[in-house]
């Protein structure tokens, strides 16, 4: 593919990205004033540091964010991972969900600082303050091992070059997008809904443990999107808008 073709196509990814941005309500101000993204945990593309990073099975394809349609590439960084989805952590860091793990990628160095490393399964992952989360879903219903691979989990980010695993929950059979709200993570599971679970966190501390609530079979979802007080919900037919009031959820409002 010439140099052309590529900006081209980038270009027409990043407009996608934009407009899907705002029909689902997704700011594009991080905390420091400079130009982020707020995507769902199954994202393949994020803004970052005023950069656009696009997600291509074993590479991270990076463009400078100029203002108007104004784009241009600035590195491409190959790894030897598979990896699924993106996260913007910081704005200066990726959390970049792989088959095999989670990889904390310093874009501007271009470099992995660490990674928590889980049997092959899929892999998408969040992240506040110096605590992630992370589901593994082996993505085959029919799949018999001795080893648990529908999990939720907590990591700490405390110290990125050696990120480690801090907990682990069986409780989900598919679990897949996650999101958090308020003291709580939300999580997609394909097989009983939309699941609470409690953070148990004491300030300042990383998360220690997840304690499961509920899960909702009448909000079926892939993803999830938190904006104010709405739960942006995703599946395969498509796109429903939630409040959560007391722990009862009321829909707003339902696109198939």
């Amino acid at each position: 593919m010439n140099k052309g073709l590529l900006i081209m196509n980038s270009f027409k990814i990043y407009f996608l990205f934009v407009c899907m941005s705002i029909l689902s309500g997704c700011s594009a101000e991080g905390d420091s004033g400079t130009t982020s993204g707020q995507s769902g945990s199954l994202a393949s593309m994020v803004v970052a540091d005023g950069q656009l990073h696009i997600l291509n099975n074993d590479y991270v394809k990076s463009f400078e964010l100029s203002g108007g349609v104004n784009i241009q590439e600035t590195h491409t960084s190959e790894f030897f991972w598979q990896a699924e989805t993106l996260t913007n952590y910081q704005n200066e860091y990726l959390l970049v969900g792989s088959d095999t793990g989670v990889i904390v990628y310093d874009f501007n160095n271009q470099q992995t600082l660490s990674t928590v490393n889980h049997i092959e399964a899929l892999d998408p992952v969040i992240a506040n303050g110096i605590t992630g989360y992370f589901t593994t879903r082996d993505g085959n219903e029919m799949t018999i091992s001795p080893f648990e691979q529908d999990t939720v989990n907590i990591i700490d980010l405390s110290d990125l070059e050696n990120a480690t695993l801090v907990f682990t929950s069986e409780v989900l059979s598919e679990p897949v997008g996650l999101a958090l709200y308020g003291d709580e993570l939300l999580v997609c599971d394909k097989a009983t809904g939309l699941a609470r679970f409690d953070i148990v966190q004491d300030e300042g501390e990383v998360a220690s443990e997840l304690i499961y609530v509920s899960s909702n079979f009448d909000l079926p979802c892939n993803d999830i999107i938190v904006k104010d007080d709405i739960l942006i919900l995703t599946n395969s037919i498509g796109v429903t808008q939630v409040t959560m009031i007391n722990g009862e959820f009321t829909i707003l409002s339902e696109i198939n």
